[in-house]
């Protein structure tokens, strides 16, 4: 079994990336990958730290992008609500809050697993994340 240069094997540090993804957010996950990028060799945990890195930066984009359709369409209906209309958003905040749910269990599951497969050096696939880092790293 491969080891890091600190000693443990790159099958546990690329779980530890994963689950510091989970539960550090970015600051702690990117000053592991940093770490990952100047110091180790493996190029399966440079790959999985960049795999960390993509599935939290889709995850930010797609939770606030979420969260700009009830903002955008708050303004649009105040603007109509200026000549004495009056629309509510309840259904469609409802759905977007369901929707952001979503996006974070997938999250959740996609590191968590990613974390328990990566013990034994194997990974989860995601098929357009994997084909992102598959073409900028090679």
């Amino acid at each position: 079994m491969e080891k890091t240069k600190l000693g443990i094997s790159v099958g546990l540090m690329g779980a530890i990336i994963f689950l510091i993804a989970l539960g550090g957010g970015m600051t702690p996950l990117l000053l592991l990958a940093g770490y990952v990028f100047f110091k180790e060799e493996n190029v399966w945990l440079k790959k999985n730290a960049v795999k960390a890195i993509v599935v939290l930066l889709v995850y930010y984009i797609a939770y606030y992008a979420l969260g700009l359709i009830p903002d955008v369409l708050g303004v649009l209906l105040d603007t109509i609500g200026l000549v004495g209309l009056n629309i509510s958003l309840s259904f469609i905040n409802n759905l977007i809050y369901i929707l952001r749910d979503a996006v974070s269990i997938v999250k959740t599951l996609i590191l968590l697993l990613s974390g328990l497969a990566a013990l034994n050096m194997g990974t989860v696939k995601v098929s357009f994340i994997d084909n992102l880092i598959d073409k900028h790293m090679n």
